[in-house]
């Protein structure tokens, strides 16, 4: 891990999605773990006091952050999904080899006002409820290899417009992914 630096959640290791049962982190599994009983296992993991509890005004939603590495979102008093970069590095072919191909990809561009451009992949498990945000790119088009690394993992239920998106294509292996505005659907 030369020139990386430390992880400031070194518990969260590959989050379960290598060596565990997805969506389950720690036994937290998004619509069947209650917000009180996550606090308390994130509580005995020493993940808590690092974190900070928030209700974001413009959109309702309530949850616990530990930004930028580790976000849970709650409703009704359960977990609604937990998000979370992983404090080891993982391959999209670790992912593939423990968990077979994707059933979707979705990539997408932004334009920055800067001129930069940046293209993010979204990698789908709808069976093990797991969305996979891989390391940013420049080019318009994503280049997917066996190497690319997962920067974030999303444990939570299949979202509607995404599983929907006129955007979302089959995974057909490695090579490149043609990216849509991620600004329009």
């Amino acid at each position: 891990m030369s020139g990386r630096t430390r992880h400031p959640i070194p518990a969260l290791k590959d989050g379960c999605l290598l060596h565990g049962t997805p969506p389950s982190l720690w036994g937290i599994v998004p619509t069947k773990t209650g917000i009180d009983e996550a606090r308390e296992i994130l509580r005995a993991k020493h993940v808590l006091r690092a974190c900070q509890e928030y209700k974001a005004e413009r959109t309702g939603s309530t949850g616990i952050a530990c930004r930028p590495h580790f976000n849970l979102n709650h409703e009704d008093g359960l977990v609604k999904f937990v998000e979370f970069r992983p404090s080891i590095p993982i391959t999209i072919a670790e992912v593939i080899e423990r968990h077979g191909p994707p059933e979707g990809i979705l990539s997408l561009y932004t334009d920055f006002p800067d001129g930069n451009v940046y293209t993010l992949l979204l990698v789908h498990y709808e069976r093990i409820w797991t969305v996979l945000s891989l390391a940013e790119q420049v080019p318009r088009t994503y280049i997917v290899t066996p190497k690319t690394l997962v920067a974030r993992i999303t444990y939570s239920k299949p979202h509607p417009r995404v599983v929907t998106s006129a955007h979302r294509v089959p995974w057909r292996g490695y090579g490149s992914y043609p990216a849509a505005d991620a600004t329009g659907d």
